[in-house]
């Protein structure tokens, strides 16, 4: 039988699911009159409960471990249309920032700029 498994909103992909599934023998409710009933039982030093953890499918190799190649390329783009910023002129610019990867997948990645204060 499949089930689907709703878990709550998150980006974690890289933590496993913990399952767990507890299980027992249901008693035979059937009312029988004059005849011997053949119950199962269980071995009670048999564990009743399955634990198990379950990993998102990442893409990465055969290792389990993702590689990402990724390479950041940055180009100012100044409102003058010029090559270079000139401050009397054009106080400002936009910074096109691509990053590319030619690696493995890469998850939860994050780009961080930083900045001089005086900026």
């Amino acid at each position: 039988k499949k089930y689907t498994v709703f878990t709550r909103k998150s980006r974690d992909v890289i933590t496993p699911l913990l399952l767990e599934l507890q299980y027992d023998i249901v008693p035979n409710v059937l009312e029988t009159t004059g005849m011997s009933i053949i119950e199962p039982i269980r071995n009670k030093y048999n564990p009743t409960a399955v634990r198990e953890k379950v990993m998102f499918s990442l893409g990465c190799g055969a290792d389990l471990v993702c590689s990402p190649n990724l390479d950041i390329k940055t180009t100012p783009i100044f409102d003058s249309g010029t090559d270079y910023l000139m401050i009397d002129d054009s106080p400002s610019f936009d910074l096109e920032i691509v990053v590319s990867n030619t690696g493995e997948i890469s998850h939860l990645t994050v780009v961080k700029i930083l900045y001089p204060s005086f900026i």
